[in-house]
């Protein structure tokens, strides 16, 4: 596809759009891994409600990438402290950008805590970035 680009500029959000010249705008996407869906970078990161849903950044609404599904991953870090190499385990997976009735109802182990990671894929089985988190993934054919 050949385009005659006439101009070219950025949004507030910084994300680049193109004009040709017969007057149609585009818009250049990141590639999909290049997004994390509950880190530093996301738009929405993981927010935790004991009550309430559990929610993280809407893929689909904030970066115009369709998504999938979400997944959900989690480790059992039994001594409180996060070591590299560390499993995470699907533990659910949901087409919304949210875990309902309270999320994670599991209790981890009494001298641990759980560490949480979630990763969006397109329907090409491209997936998001699980950011700085050295993330070793198991159950993905089996996520609930």
């Amino acid at each position: 596809m050949a385009f005659d680009l006439t101009s070219f500029g950025t949004d507030a959000q910084g994300e680049l759009y193109m004009t040709d010249r017969d007057g149609l705008v585009y818009m250049a996407l990141p590639p999909l891994p290049d997004f994390e869906v509950s880190g530093d970078g996301a738009a929405g990161q993981l927010l935790l409600s004991k009550g309430g849903d559990w929610t993280w950044e809407d893929l689909p609404y904030s970066s115009r990438h369709p998504i999938s599904a979400y997944r959900v991953y989690r480790a059992n870090v039994a001594d409180g402290v996060f070591n590299a190499g560390e499993i995470f385990e699907c533990v659910m997976t949901s087409t919304a950008p949210a875990w309902p009735a309270g999320g994670d109802l599991t209790n981890p182990n009494p001298d641990g805590m759980f560490a949480y990671v979630v990763t969006a894929q397109n329907a090409a089985g491209e997936r998001t970035s699980p950011g700085g988190t050295p993330v070793r993934t198991l159950g993905i054919g089996a996520c609930p």
